[in-house]
């Protein structure tokens, strides 16, 4: 009787344990990339880097948390001015870095099952940039002093 009470709720177990563990990870991985991100929103929101030398600091953090970066995407964006490299944007330029990476790089085992392989894991921050304006130095003393 045991046998046939372990063959019917063995599949059962299974099945919750799989998706449990796939879920799992993709919290995980969304966690990351979106902490890539907002390390990304920093480092552009001081105005002192490019936008190349942003996606190279996302791309470096997610490698160093152990997530393969050859199908990542970076975008990073000053979406008030959007011509311009967040190395140039003015103060309270509202700037954007977005990470995705597809879940299929960062799966453990099998696949597929609650989550597919063509699902996108994102991270999106937004920042405002807090380029500091420089101090004026021609000022002159006002009459009277």
């Amino acid at each position: 009787i045991a046998t046939v009470e372990l063959a019917i709720v063995m599949p059962i177990l299974a099945t919750f344990f799989l998706g449990m563990s796939e879920v799992g990870r993709a919290l995980n991985a969304t966690i990351i990339v979106q902490n890539a991100a907002a390390e990304g929103g920093r480092l552009a929101s001081i105005g002192q880097s490019s936008n190349a030398q942003v996606r190279q600091a996302v791309l470096t953090y997610l490698t160093v948390a152990g997530i393969p970066t050859k199908d990542a995407i970076v975008n990073v964006k000053d979406l008030t001015n959007s011509s311009s490299d967040v190395s140039q944007a003015a103060t309270l330029d509202k700037i954007q870095v977005t990470a995705t990476i597809p879940f299929k790089d960062v799966r453990w085992g099998v696949s597929g099952f609650i989550i597919k392989d063509a699902s996108l894991v994102t991270g999106i921050a937004t920042f405002y940039s807090a380029r500091v304006n420089p101090y004026p130095t021609n000022i002159s003393v006002p009459p009277g002093f």
